[in-house]
């Protein structure tokens, strides 16, 4: 209840910030987010288990791992199929 009357609190008040508070919560989030970013490896691990795992769910629910696959057209391309559906 208490963490409630603190976000409700933030909410009603944080409208009311002066644009440097504004500035300085910006500069003090970007800096945590790069000191996160230099903490945590880019690319996870995964371990043979997470493999497994991975396989598993993957033989089970095969549907559910269809990437759509995404078709890139030329701007050419584009307005010719344009022009030949208007015709």
């Amino acid at each position: 209840m208490i963490d409630f009357l603190k976000l409700f609190v933030h909410v009603v008040v944080s409208p009311f910030k002066t644009r440097a508070q504004l500035e300085a919560e910006i500069v003090l989030l970007r800096h945590q987010l790069n000191v996160l970013r230099r903490c945590v490896p880019s690319k996870p691990k995964l371990a043979v288990a997470d493999r497994l795992l991975f396989v598993w769910l993957y033989r089970l629910f095969p549907s559910a791992w269809v990437i759509p696959v995404v078709v890139l057209a030329t701007a050419a391309a584009v307005i010719a199929s344009m022009l030949s559906t208007e015709r």
